[in-house]
């Protein structure tokens, strides 16, 4: 009985040795946290001017698609359709919210602001509304974590041309040759 109770003793000196061993050499380097939850979806606004016109560049804290937008060119506002690429490490509820940005003074822009829309039906989307109508394009970033929308500011009369070059060629219709058989 005595050997057994020896032996218990010594096994449990042993383990308290080894994981004692174990927790000295791990550190605190070792520990495992799990990246923290996005909890928002916008990351910011940057504002920038290339001759004529301004260009807003609205990054995300995921990747997102750009679907669709309308209207196609003009208006005071623009909704923009999104798809999310990727959602492992963000909040579901922020998925489906609403969140706001504004430019910061002084700004050089007709934006108002900047909306994600998470809550509706068909979406999400992202709205930029303007002070009054403008001409727009709107663009995927290369990142995917951006829409670039570049705008001319067309005052009260909507006469500004769109930014940018001139618009591609439309493309010519191909010529098909048929053989006789």
């Amino acid at each position: 009985m005595e050997a057994s109770n020896n032996v218990i003793a010594y096994i449990r000196r042993s383990s308290m040795a080894a994981l004692a061993l174990v927790a000295a050499t791990a550190g605190p380097w070792s520990v495992a946290h799990a990246a923290p939850m996005a909890t928002r979806i916008i990351d910011g606004i940057a504002l920038t001017t290339e001759g004529h016109c301004s260009v807003i560049t609205l990054t995300f804290l995921l990747p997102l698609q750009y679907i669709r937008h309308f209207p196609d060119s003009y208006g005071d506002e623009v909704l923009v359709r999104v798809e999310p690429l990727e959602t492992g490490r963000v909040d579901n509820d922020a998925l489906s919210a609403r969140e706001a940005v504004r430019p910061q003074p002084p700004v050089d822009t007709p934006l108002v602001m900047a909306i994600y829309e998470g809550d509706i039906a068909d979406g999400p989307y992202v709205r930029f509304q303007f002070e009054h109508p403008v001409n727009f394009s709107v663009s995927q970033g290369t990142d995917f974590r951006s829409l670039i929308v570049t705008v001319a500011d067309t005052g009260q009369d909507g006469g500004a041309p769109a930014c940018g070059s001139e618009p591609p060629p439309l493309p010519q219709p191909l010529s098909v040759l048929y053989e006789e058989q």
